[in-house]
């Protein structure tokens, strides 16, 4: 079995919610083994005293039969500024931006999927993706299966976390779409 964990970082309720969207993409055995050297019996960085964390940190592991990924997407501030620009549609709801992020972030994200699905004998639509609220509909629009939270979204949190702190974990491969992201947004959806 395949399963995917994401989770957002930065600041809730804020313009600078979900900056980042951390991701680990691995097979059970992988997300399995990358928990125990994580050596936490729970992970949310945000719940955890700072020396847990820095255990966490220094202690993670991504390798093998695994992808760790973090991308710094600034979510939610493109979403408001397309909502709030006049050139939007305003007969259309916030929920038709959320979705248009959606694609686009499923635009960038297919390249590494497919891939390790295909590497699997897995077709996309069987990866198992453990996540909460702030990426269930997306992951839906993707056409996996979403479950509820377990290590993989744990492992996740952690992930985010890390790069909204200014911190790296070890084999994770970073990207920065904000420009990228919102300027596709500008095209498609302000006309």
């Amino acid at each position: 079995m395949i399963i995917l964990g994401t989770d957002v970082s930065g600041h809730v309720g804020a313009p600078r919610h979900a900056r980042y969207i951390g991701f680990v993409l691995g097979t059970e055995e992988g997300i399995n083994h990358a928990y125990r050297l994580a050596g936490a019996r729970r992970i949310h960085m945000a719940s955890l005293s700072d020396n847990k964390r820095n255990k966490i940190i220094n202690k993670m592991e991504f390798d093998g039969d695994m992808v760790c990924m973090c991308a710094y997407v600034e979510k939610q501030r493109a979403i408001d500024s397309i909502f709030s620009d006049p050139k939007f549609n305003q007969h259309k709801s916030k929920q038709s931006i959320r979705r248009h992020f959606g694609y686009l972030l499923w635009g960038r994200m297919r390249s590494i999927i497919e891939p390790f699905a295909a590497a699997h004998k897995c077709e996309v639509r069987d990866i198992v993706v453990q996540c909460d609220s702030d990426m269930r509909d997306t992951v839906n629009a993707w056409g996996m299966n979403v479950r509820a939270k377990g290590k993989a979204y744990e492992l996740a949190d952690a992930v985010a976390w890390c790069n909204s702190h200014g911190k790296r974990p070890k084999t994770c491969r970073e990207f920065d779409w904000r420009t990228s992201m919102f300027d596709e947004m500008k095209r498609d959806l302000l006309k």
